[in-house]
């Protein structure tokens, strides 16, 4: 892949996408062409037009109108949303690495669990990090602690991503450690080796 190439030539659909520009009297999304391509460079720098509906409330409309699922649902549906901008004039986070987590599947030919576990985690012995949650790493798996409205006592709960997903998100959902995580961040100090092994190279 490089850098700057149009992402639609490994996914056409990326070159579908229409910028969403505002809302007709009757509810309806106004929409056109994007005047550049996303490339792979855009979706890897937040810079692509994509957004979050937590933070754009024209994308949270677009959900609701729509009944769009988020991403982080597993649901691929809920990659399907326009543009907020066009692709390189702005930077906003958004579902980019979702994309780009296609993007990986579709050059490798893999699941992007199983390229990310083939290519990183187990390279740097990293074993408890994973989107799917394995029996044993259940057994330690962190709660979640939330004071009730009042403030008074501690609501305790375990959330978790869907372990049955359409697709693994790119943009979130792996599971993991400090002791893991600690790995990744030598790896990433060391100029891309860890473990004695070289997993990137330095440009």
């Amino acid at each position: 892949m490089s850098l700057d190439q149009p992402a639609a030539k490994i996914l056409p659909q990326l070159g579908e996408v229409k910028v969403l520009t505002g809302w007709d009297a009757g509810g309806q999304p106004l929409l056109r062409e994007p005047k550049s391509q996303i490339t792979i460079r855009h979706l890897l720098t937040h810079t692509a037009g994509f957004t979050y509906d937590i933070w754009n409330p024209e994308t949270a409309r677009f959900h609701k109108t729509f009944n769009v699922p988020r991403a982080g649902s597993g649901k691929k549906t809920g990659l399907n949303i326009p543009l907020s901008f066009d692709p390189g004039t702005q930077w906003e986070y958004g579902i980019n690495m979702d994309w780009m987590g296609q993007v990986i599947e579709a050059v490798s030919g893999m699941t992007l669990g199983a390229y990310i576990k083939t290519n990183i985690t187990d390279p740097l012995g990293m074993s408890s990090t994973s989107f799917k949650i394995s029996p044993e790493m259940r057994t330690r798996l962190a709660k979640v602690h939330q004071r009730t409205p009042v403030g008074t006592s501690l609501t305790v709960t375990q959330n978790e991503t869907n372990q049955n997903p359409e697709f693994e998100p790119g943009g979130g959902g792996l599971y993991s450690t400090a002791q893991d995580y600690l790995k990744f961040m030598r790896m990433i100090l060391s100029k891309g080796r860890g473990n004695d092994q070289q997993l990137l190279l330095a440009g």
